[in-house]
Order: structure tokens, then sequence, then C-alpha cells
């Protein structure tokens, strides 16, 4: 018999406003460091034992 868990599935799905320019200002490397700490602040955010996946 396969043991079956139920499990809670919480989709995230965020735009950057201003991603184009702000790449364009401050280069790539910028900007993956704001993705880095947004990542880092909805980690914070979720309760333990649940994990963000995607960054």
């Amino acid at each position: 018999m396969i043991d079956l868990k139920e499990m809670e599935y919480v989709f995230l799905i965020a735009d950057l406003s201003g991603y184009t320019a702000l790449t364009e200002a401050h280069g790539n490397l910028s900007v993956a460091d704001v993705f880095t700490r947004y990542a880092q602040m909805i980690d914070v955010l979720l309760h333990p034992g649940v994990r963000g996946q995607g960054w």
C-alpha cells in the first residue's frame, strides 16, 4: 500500500515593475541581488517547515 500524505501548495507569482529599466540602469547583478533579497524576505515570512522554491 502506498503511504499518501495530504499536502497544501501555495503559489506566489510576482512581477517586478520596471525590471527592464532596473537592469539597464544598474546591471544584471544588481537585479539578481534584488531578487535574492526578495526571496530571503519571503522565506522569513513562510511558516516553519515550509520552503520556497524556484528562486
